[in-house]
């Protein structure tokens, strides 16, 4: 049995390192919004006081969300991994939450099944480097997003995904000013993107839009690559083909399925707004 033990700021080392190993090109600061955001929510398993893995989690009004599940490999197949997920599932109980979620590859969702997940929507992976022309003008509709426009984005954002993520949007708008968009019609918002990079990468989610406004969707997507160039990646719901279409016109490729796990009451549908790419595996 492995000591399991919260994440501090000492072990980011170790945990980008491993991190690394498995081609997930996290930064520092990905792992420090997720320290500060849910304290004492992400995990370090030890034997013989050697670290030997870690889970992340972040918490989401009434969702815990877990994150990273990684062990080193010379480790694994040892229980390490249902150790961490099981003590994980404690923590979110005894905070009170109504469910436990995570996005796992679809060849992993029989171990998650084992630990009493059940199977929700399919996830398509996504990256490339778009190959369309930018338009030589942003559309006038997308601007970047305010602290005043913060609450009518979490509104949105709570619309689609059933819990108040503010904190973490409040998260993003400070660190990633030219990455954090909103399109607005008057004073409603239709829809935003966040594009955040990463170690290889711009990781783009979460990236939301009103329902019937696939044109805001759309032109949110071209003025986020004006503004941030290069490779890309997102996790899409594999059921939005009409969106998927669009990806693979901008030269965007699916290369992994992933599934949503979940442990508890259902997530909320959404009404006036869908979901188009997640914050990414971490943040759900």
């Amino acid at each position: 049995m492995a000591g399991i033990s919260p994440m501090g700021r000492a072990d980011i080392d170790f945990a980008l390192d491993l991190t690394a190993r498995e081609g997930w090109g996290f930064l520092r600061k990905d792992l420090e919004r997720l320290l500060a955001l849910t304290p004492n929510g992400s995990f370090i398993a030890r034997l013989d006081g050697r670290r030997v893995g870690l889970l992340t989690t972040i918490c989401h009004g009434r969702c815990c969300w877990i994150g990273n599940v990684a062990v080193a490999s010379n480790f694994r197949h040892g229980g390490i991994g249902r150790q961490l997920v099981r003590h994980a599932l404690a923590f979110a109980r005894t905070r009170g939450l109504d469910r436990t979620s995570l996005v796992c590859r679809q060849e992993l969702s029989g171990f998650y099944r084992r630990l009493g997940f059940s199977a929700g929507r399919a996830i398509a992976g996504m990256s490339g480097t778009p190959g369309k022309r930018v338009p030589a003008a942003r559309d006038a509709s997308v601007v970047p997003v305010t602290m005043a426009l913060l609450p009518r984005v979490a509104r949105l954002d709570s619309d689609c995904c059933g819990d108040n993520r503010s904190a973490m949007l409040t998260s993003f708008w400070r660190d990633m000013r030219g990455g954090f968009l909103v399109h607005l019609d008057g004073k409603t918002v239709d829809g935003f993107i966040v594009g955040k990079p990463g170690a290889g990468a711009i990781e783009i989610g979460p990236w939301t839009a009103r329902r019937g406004k696939e044109d805001a969707a759309f032109a949110l997507f071209h003025a986020l690559r004006a503004e941030m160039r290069g490779p890309v990646e997102l996790y899409v719901p594999a059921g939005q083909r009409h969106l998927i279409r669009f990806l693979e016109d901008e030269g965007l490729r699916v290369n992994h399925l992933f599934r949503e796990m979940g442990i508890g009451g259902p997530r909320p549908p959404a009404k006036e707004a869908r979901m188009l790419a997640i914050a990414g595996l971490e943040k759900g």
